[in-house]
């Protein structure tokens, strides 16, 4: 796994030489290594443990994201002017965990064919917290995963390797020209 995740090694790589320039080296090196202790905890929880171990460990924790999400939904500190954040500290980050839960609730109704009521209950309640929580980024992306889901399942045709290749170099080139292009010129348009 370490001799094949070489695109990993070369981002820590650049990650521990930009500690060199940044304005606060100490906080970018600890952060740092947070990232390291964490791909390193992926590797060995993907290394010696099976698909469905995991995935029950992630079940577990959305469903009980959820609840708590629900349960907290009477009382002032769950709330901001913002949006909606239960436990979380922002309606961003709430909006983030609400849309990887929905992400493991559609893929035990759709991929692993277990609908059954509580699965689909569960889905209808964690959209509507993703709904309340206003992120719209997340919501954003719920919606084109679930198109792109869709389309993979039905679609034949299309390959998973050959979108996702899309998705890389499109992203990537909007953000070479965002990095290249004056923030004047974006400022201008209201982009900033």
């Amino acid at each position: 796994i370490i001799i094949r995740a070489w695109p990993l090694w070369i981002l820590v790589l650049y990650s521990i030489i930009s500690c060199l320039w940044s304005e606060i080296p100490l906080t970018s090196f600890t952060r740092l290594l947070q990232q390291i202790f964490l791909i390193t905890f992926i590797l060995m929880v993907i290394r010696y443990l099976y698909f469905n171990d995991i995935f029950n460990v992630l079940k577990f924790f959305a469903i009980a994201i959820v609840i708590i999400g629900v349960l907290s939904i009477p009382f002032s500190f769950a709330w901001q002017d913002i949006g909606f954040r239960a436990i979380h500290g922002h309606k961003n980050t709430a909006g983030y965990i609400y849309a990887l839960s929905l992400l493991i609730v559609m893929y035990d109704i759709f991929i692993n064919k277990n609908k059954n009521k509580l699965n689909l209950y569960l889905l209808f309640t964690v959209f509507v917290l993703l709904i309340i929580s206003k992120s719209k980024t997340s919501l954003a992306l719920v919606i084109s995963s679930s198109i792109f889901i869709y389309m993979l399942i039905n679609y034949q045709w299309l390959k998973a390797k050959n979108v996702i290749l899309s998705i890389f170099f499109t992203s990537g080139f909007v953000f070479l020209a965002l990095l290249l292009v004056d923030t004047g010129i974006l400022s201008d348009y209201g982009l900033d």
